[in-house]
């Protein structure tokens, strides 16, 4: 599939492509070097994903709902910036997840 093709339809499937390159999954997923994305790797790849750190981000995910954050509040006080949220905008460091 081409690249704008793909994004269309993530768009369409209301998935937020902000600040992801899809040129750089293209070159990782061109499996024939046609300038395509190839569907049946870009499912293999994201079942292993999945599979290797699925149970880490549902983990994280829960813990950060626990806090009333959502992950664009935590990418936000990770890059510094400062949002309203529900702990407080002025509040920038990162709360304790209870990491080993």
């Amino acid at each position: 599939i081409a690249v704008h093709d793909l994004r269309l339809l993530l768009q369409v499937a209301g998935v937020c492509l902000e600040g992801v390159d899809l040129e750089d999954a293209r070159c990782a997923l061109d499996v024939r070097g046609e300038g395509l994305i190839c569907l049946a790797a870009l499912r293999d790849e994201y079942a292993a994903f999945c599979g290797k750190h699925g149970a880490l981000l549902r983990q994280i995910a829960g813990r950060l709902a626990g806090l009333g954050l959502d992950t664009n509040e935590l990418f936000s006080r990770v890059a510094g910036i400062s949002r309203p949220s529900p702990l407080g905008a002025s509040e920038l460091l990162l709360p304790d997840l209870g990491g080993e």
